[in-house]
């Protein structure tokens, strides 16, 4: 079997306090992939998107489902055994985030903190690393 190649969206806004909240789904009891954890909003590439933007773009309005996503910069592309997730940041998105029912339970806003200290059994291969690493990418372009 070949390389599942993902493409996933990491939502994030300007908090009350200065700072910055990235949106998180926790994933549904009943997914046959990675269930019961926190996720970025991901999926898989399909036979009619072009590139891997394409896909990230696609999956991220699907699964906050808004009617509108823009994305910026790739953040990064992660690799584990059968899997390459890339992560792209969303610069813009049309009305208020709310996680897919048929692929999460529910879903917050988190500071980026927060999700760096959640246990490895709690979030979905490729959550922390994309998030830390946005994390110095603002911090770079002066916004926290």
């Amino acid at each position: 079997m070949g390389t599942l190649v993902v493409g996933c969206g990491l939502v994030a806004r300007a908090s009350a306090e200065g700072g910055i909240e990235i949106y998180l789904g926790r994933r549904r009891d009943d997914k046959r992939n990675l269930p019961d954890k926190w996720s970025l909003f991901c999926g898989r590439t399909e036979p009619w998107d072009s590139n891997i933007r394409d896909t990230a773009a696609r999956e991220t309005r699907q699964e906050i489902q808004t009617l509108c996503v823009v994305l910026g910069d790739e953040i990064g592309v992660y690799r584990t055994p059968g899997i390459e997730k890339h992560v792209f940041e969303v610069r813009r998105y049309h009305g208020e985030p709310r996680a897919n029912p048929d692929e999460f339970k529910y879903a917050r806003w988190f500071k980026p903190e927060e999700i760096l200290a959640l246990p490895e059994n709690e979030v979905t291969f490729g959550t922390k690393e994309p998030v830390s690493r946005y994390l110095e990418m603002v911090r770079a372009r002066g916004y926290v």
